[in-house]
């Protein structure tokens, strides 16, 4: 998927709202299906992780409020006809806002399951007392969003933070499809932040 140019002042507009907008939330609720594309995406993550891996509770956030979103899809479609496309790519940036406050890790209990069963650590206490060698953790530490989900099931989009020590990580916002054997993976990824 080739995002225009438009899109891809949206996602530089939300990188930079990343870092100055309060984040707030309507609290919309979530489906059964966001917490399947959670496990899928952090089941992958994983496998793309040499050694251990730590799953914190607090998310990836959203960079923007729900108010901020409106607007920023406002602005779109002021700049001219969207892409019918694309339309789904709007509705989850709303969306993403208002299941802000929301965390994986806490309200999807496959996602519980598959960390206990996967020896993942996820004790915010060990996570948060873990000090670095060398300018690294003994963990990789994966925050996640919880998934905007678009209304037709087949798309969403997620906030994904990876990070390896103080000042080796990275976040990103991720555009997921809905594949053919039903599964879920990331088909866009947008760098949000790099340290």
């Amino acid at each position: 998927m080739k995002a225009s140019s438009r899109y891809i002042v949206l996602f530089t507009a939300l990188g930079i709202a990343f870092f100055t907008v309060a984040i707030t939330s309507t609290g919309t609720a979530y489906d059964d299906e966001a917490c399947h594309v959670a496990l899928q995406i952090l089941q992958e993550k994983k496998r793309g992780i040499v050694g251990p891996v730590a799953v914190s509770i607090p998310s990836a956030a959203t960079p923007t409020t729900r108010t901020a979103a409106e607007e920023i899809v406002r602005d779109i479609r002021r700049d001219g006809p969207v892409d019918p496309a694309e339309e789904f790519m709007l509705e989850l940036i709303v969306k993403s806002a208002d299941v802000d406050e929301l965390r994986p890790v806490e309200e999807c209990e496959n996602v519980q399951q598959w960390m206990k069963s996967s020896h993942i650590i996820h004790d915010q206490m060990q996570i948060e007392k873990a000090e670095p060698v060398n300018g690294r953790y003994p963990f990789a530490i994966v925050r996640l969003s919880m998934p905007a989900v678009s209304n037709d099931g087949n798309h969403a989009l997620m906030y994904i933070s990876t990070t390896y020590g103080p000042l080796a990580g990275g976040g990103y916002m991720a555009w997921i499809k809905r594949q053919e054997d039903d599964r879920w993976a990331i088909d866009e990824e947008m760098q949000m932040w790099v340290s």
